[in-house]
């Protein structure tokens, strides 16, 4: 059995090209082209709130205290390790970043975004932060260690869900996003890559790179997977809350049919078809689909403020998806607290594999180490 990477997020300021923006099931990038800048009426930049829960156990734990245990896997920014907290036994993933390498491209207000999208939420279905810490070389993320499987992988293996199964785990991700939505956050980086399923088989968004707190205002950049584009990131015009239920849309598309709706030869091609405002689907679809066809409609309407979900009172969007008829088989309250049964109890997630992580990671010269000073 070959170890696995960990899909961590391809950012290219200004060097992305449209070949390496191609989008092959299995390799997919994420990528964030110009500054991210936010738009709003009031003056400043956003910035979200650190959640209570998370303000009360931030740090407990020091990198001292932690002893490695194997490495889950690497990627090109860093590696993630499973350590165990050598007092009380419990094991964590530590995400291990290269200051170099973000200080090389540029991103290292992207880092700075992620830690502090991590500590304004607590949900139970997005990754848990206990601590963030940075040496000379790297930055680290103390994190909740799941233990139960791949979502990718698990499609892959399925190649495309049946209706309750894809209903189920749609609706974990829309309360994933109506929790960031709520702090004035935009999570922007869907796909099946940054997912992970828990042990009870529920959803656990992970990867919050390209997270930006935005508050009520929208912001500018060209950013995310190519498959998951929302019309209004390809046209380069401001965006809010409306790009995540764009991509809701699409990951219920290829949760049931088993590939994006707008998968082409060449990234212009699909770009072409993002905006056409037309959604083809498979012959094969019977009238038990009707429902899905019509919910993925809702979620993939060109103009933002028309989707499913998309409301200035966020309270008032989520109950217009809660109230859908494609999720009338959703209990929400009994989903929250996890009373539902999932579709698939995971085995156990392949973290027991160690890989090596003998890789030269770019020299950070610490001159610029108060660049860092925010982490």
């Amino acid at each position: 059995m070959n170890p696995k990477s960990v899909r961590m997020s391809f950012i290219e300021p200004s060097k992305m090209d449209k070949e390496h923006m191609s989008s092959k099931r299995g390799c997919r990038a994420s990528f964030i082209l110009a500054t991210d800048v936010v738009l709003t009426k009031a003056a400043g930049k956003q910035k979200a709130e650190i959640h209570p829960k998370n303000a009360s156990r931030q740090n407990r734990m020091k990198l001292a205290d932690l002893n490695v245990l194997h490495t889950i896997g690497v990627g090109e920014f860093g590696s993630v390790d499973c350590v165990e907290h050598k007092k009380s036994g419990r094991k964590f993933a530590l995400k291990k970043i290269s200051k170099g390498i973000y200080y090389q491209k540029g991103i290292i207000s992207n880092l700075i975004n992620e830690k502090n999208c991590l500590l304004a939420v607590h949900h139970p279905f997005i990754i848990q932060v206990f601590g963030t810490y940075q040496d000379d070389q790297f930055c680290y993320f103390l994190l909740e260690l799941v233990t139960g499987a791949e979502f990718f992988e698990t499609l892959i293996t399925y190649l495309k869900f049946d209706i309750p199964s894809t209903t189920f785990y749609a609706a974990n991700v829309v309360l994933a996003f109506a929790h960031l939505h709520k702090h004035g956050i935009v999570y922007r980086d869907t796909k099946p890559e940054n997912l992970l399923l828990d042990s009870n088989g529920y959803i656990k968004l992970i990867d919050l790179g390209f997270c930006k707190a935005i508050g009520s205002g929208r912001t500018e950049t060209f950013c995310g997977t190519l498959d998951y584009l929302a019309p209004e990131l390809v046209k380069k015009v401001p965006h809010g809350f409306g790009v995540d239920w764009w991509s809701l849309g699409i990951l219920i598309y290829e949760m049931l049919i088993g590939r994006p709706p707008f998968r082409a030869d060449t990234p212009d091609a699909t770009f072409d078809k993002i905006t056409s405002g037309k959604v083809r689907f498979p012959k094969w679809l019977n009238e038990d689909y009707k429902p899905s066809r019509k919910v993925i409609k809702k979620f993939l309407k060109q103009n933002p403020d028309e989707r499913l979900g998309v409301n200035s009172d966020i309270d008032a969007g989520l109950s217009a998806i809660k109230s859908h008829p494609w999720f009338d088989v959703i209990e929400w309250d009994k989903l929250e607290s996890f009373d539902v049964q999932a579709p698939l109890i995971p085995s156990s997630i392949d973290s027991q594999i160690a890989v090596d992580k003998n890789i030269d990671f770019e020299p950070f010269d610490m001159t610029h180490n108060d660049m860092f000073k925010d982490f």
